[in-house]
């Protein structure tokens, strides 16, 4: 019996780490796929002329993922709430379809603030922000590839030898 139980601790223990390595991969995963919707949106507002819920839409449905249906919800409500501040709109959509990714809350928080400086700009000024943005994105990118690669290992290890130092403890 005590051998089943240091076994199941083990696999949790272990489960645990290559969790939360996997965690660290589905980021970056997701800010490439958040990069990738930005080039397209940055596209369609700079060569297709679109207005931004035009812009949204096409991105959303361009692009498959984790990350389209916040395009698609914002683009929806736009459409629906004209009138409203975009950057509300933005806030909910994010709220609303972004809680069950792995992305953190600096990578949200520098979201919302790209939210905060659409909609109400005019093309120039749009084209400049959403740039700016895409650069910010790179270097979190680059950042949080570094990070993968330092802390993927560790939480493996990690998981292994915690699952291990629970078993002696039990016995």
């Amino acid at each position: 019996m005590k051998l089943a139980g240091a076994i199941m601790v083990l696999l949790s223990c272990t489960g645990m780490g290559l969790f939360l390595s996997e965690q660290h991969k589905m980021r970056i995963i997701q800010l490439r796929e958040l990069r990738r919707h930005m080039n397209v949106l940055y596209g369609e507002i700079r060569y297709g002329a679109a207005e931004l819920p035009e812009a949204l839409e096409t991105t959303a449905i361009r692009n498959k993922g984790d990350i389209a249906p916040f395009f698609l919800l914002t683009a929806k409500k736009a459409k629906e709430l004209e009138g409203h501040r975009f950057s509300e709109i933005w806030k909910y959509a994010m709220e609303e379809t972004l809680k069950t990714t792995c992305l953190r809350r600096e990578d949200k928080q520098l979201l919302e603030k790209l939210g905060d400086n659409l909609g109400f700009l005019d093309q120039k000024t749009q084209l400049a922000t959403i740039n700016l943005y895409i650069h910010n994105l790179e270097e979190c990118i680059e950042e949080g590839t570094k990070e993968m690669k330092e802390k993927v290992r560790l939480y493996h290890l990690l998981g292994v030898l915690g699952g291990i130092f629970i078993t002696i403890v039990m016995l």
